[in-house]
């Protein structure tokens, strides 16, 4: 037995395709379609969007770092599977805090938060959030996305 499971996703400014993200499925529950989107630090794989949450694989180069960001509405918590990164946190872009986390340590990130990652060591991290894949407030960036 084979079903998708099909909604309508925002994906403006995400990477990922303006259509409705799905994943096919067996009897097993195998997901087949896990879409790759580059991205200037590295790339994130998408495991599966639903209405209730999003799970993902990031890839981070050594020497590389995310935007220094926000989110209105999206909750996310990553665990480091592999490598180090240097995670800056607060409330406003004027009052981080900096603590390096490594394999198996993990961090949570709630709305309103600011937030960077720094790539201390090539990194594989697992990022489970709430499906606002769009939802991405940048106070500064090395890439020019702002």
């Amino acid at each position: 037995m084979i079903f998708s499971s099909d909604f309508s996703l925002n994906t403006e400014n995400t990477g990922y395709k303006p259509l409705s993200i799905h994943c096919i499925k067996t009897h097993l529950g195998m997901i087949t379609d896990m879409p790759v989107v580059e991205k200037p630090w590295g790339r994130e794989i998408l495991i599966v969007c639903n209405q209730r949450y999003a799970f993902k694989r990031i890839e981070m180069i050594a020497g590389t770092r995310s935007s220094l960001q926000s989110h209105e509405r999206k909750v996310e918590t990553i665990l480091i599977h592999s490598g180090k990164i240097r995670l800056e946190i607060g409330n406003t872009p004027d009052t981080l805090e900096i603590r390096d986390y490594g394999p198996n340590e993990a961090y949570h990130v709630e709305p309103g938060i600011v937030h960077r990652v720094t790539v201390l060591t090539d990194c594989t991290l697992f990022e489970v959030s709430t499906p606002e894949l769009q939802d991405v407030i940048r106070h500064a960036d090395d890439y020019n996305r702002i």
